[in-house]
């Protein structure tokens, strides 16, 4: 009974504190560019700060908000969640791209 005790309030601080790190963040929504990268169309539109790696770039933070307490940004295409690089994946001017923080 101790244990179930000790995990539901430290599950309740850790809530509490998670969403302290994560406040509600509006999904950033943009038009694709014919033959430009998700990562290209990105910078065009907000301050970014990224790491290059071998796998591609990886988003640090887009506007101040940075990767912190386990949530991140995320990418989509037309609702279809990337699935590579933003770096990499390239969009045409009919597509939606969304970042989302998470």
């Amino acid at each position: 009974m101790a244990f179930l005790l000790s995990a539901l309030i430290f599950s309740s601080i850790f809530c509490s504190r998670h969403e302290e790190i994560a406040p509600d963040h509006k999904p950033l929504v943009m038009r694709g560019q014919q033959g430009k990268s998700v990562f290209e169309v990105l910078l065009e539109h907000y301050k970014v700060e990224y790491t290059k790696s071998e796998m591609g770039v990886v988003i640090n933070s887009i506007d101040g908000v940075k990767n912190e307490g386990g949530h991140f940004w995320i990418y989509s295409i037309n609702g279809k969640p990337g699935e590579i690089s933003a770096d990499k994946a390239l969009v045409s001017d009919e597509d939606t791209i969304e970042w989302r923080y998470k």
